[in-house]
């Protein structure tokens, strides 16, 4: 943020909401035998997120451990 600014809640929200759609996607049924390829990218996503304001790192982080456990 110290190069471009801080960005709006809602901008946060939307990466949220776009997340939390491929994850129920990944969850279905006919989702689920594509999680394997997701896996290695979610976490590098959730590595990059941590720290990351209005409560979007914490989100990425706790929705990729549920996505890439098991």
């Amino acid at each position: 943020t110290l190069e471009y600014g801080d960005t709006y809640e809602g901008f946060y929200d939307s990466l949220c909401s776009v997340l939390d759609e491929l994850a129920r996607g990944l969850e279905d049924k006919e989702g689920r035998r594509y999680r394997e390829q997701f896996k290695d990218r979610l976490r590098v996503l959730a590595e990059k997120a941590k720290g990351i304001g209005w409560g979007y790192g914490d989100f990425v982080c706790d929705r990729v451990e549920m996505l890439t456990r098991g």
